[in-house]
């Protein structure tokens, strides 16, 4: 449960936000190019993370106790340095991207991106252990 939190939380809150508020017009546009901006984030971080547990994988299906400990440590830590860059660059650089996609017809919510933004930062520690049981399939023969 605590490692799907951020992940719920991620996508249930804005809904529950939009539907606690008179929604302005525009505000359903809004909230889909935010979130398509940070699924777009998060998808990067899965990539990461997927290609980096398969060696972690690897490492204990041979026994290799301290060399899974010290890839999960390591691992982590990049995967959250790579969340805190990318998610950064959104921040800084979102009310230009809104401008360009969608020709300024669409209004910048910083709330909504800071939201999503909070919420991947958070689920990030937990993207390398979601990923892990994709490629940790032992045969028992």
């Amino acid at each position: 449960f605590i490692q799907n939190f951020p992940n719920l939380l991620q996508l249930n809150l804005p809904i529950l936000l939009i539907g606690n508020i008179n929604a302005a017009p525009g505000i359903v546009a809004a909230f889909v190019m935010s979130r398509t901006i940070i699924n777009f984030v998060r998808q990067i971080l899965q990539h990461f993370a997927f290609v980096l547990s398969q060696e972690i994988s690897r490492a204990f299906a041979r026994g290799e106790n301290k060399r899974v400990r010290d890839l999960f440590v390591a691992t982590n830590r990049l995967v959250c340095a790579i969340t805190g860059a990318t998610l950064g660059c959104l921040l800084a650089l979102a009310q230009q991207f809104f401008v360009i996609w969608s020709s300024g017809t669409v209004d910048y919510n910083e709330n909504l991106i800071m939201i999503f933004a909070f919420t991947t930062g958070l689920a990030a520690p937990a993207t390398v252990s979601a990923s892990l049981p994709f490629n940790s399939r032992k045969s028992d023969s």
